[in-house]
């Protein structure tokens, strides 16, 4: 049988009372971009992602020259970055 001394027993009590009074705190309503804050957005993430600007990813990415095929770190932030392509076509 095993033990847990009393600051134990008290760590887990009161973890699970907070996690019984948590108030949800995830908003519903949803959210909308402008155009110009959802290129912003693409742009941000391309720059930290490839560190290149999203209209030079967005030229190399339609040219075929990059994938995101990998399953390796690098290649699931440059897949998260091709799903946010919507965000940085202007004209469509």
């Amino acid at each position: 049988m095993i033990s847990f001394d009393r600051f134990h027993r008290t760590s887990i009590l009161e973890i699970t009372k907070m996690a019984q009074t948590v108030v949800p705190t995830i908003d519903t309503r949803p959210s909308v971009l402008t155009p110009d804050h959802a290129f912003t957005l693409f742009d941000q993430e391309s720059c930290r992602i490839t560190g290149m600007p999203g209209e030079r990813f967005l030229e190399r990415f339609d040219a075929g020259e990059l994938q995101g095929n990998d399953d390796t770190p690098e290649g699931r932030e440059l897949m998260y970055l091709i799903a946010l392509i919507p965000f940085g076509r202007q004209d469509t």
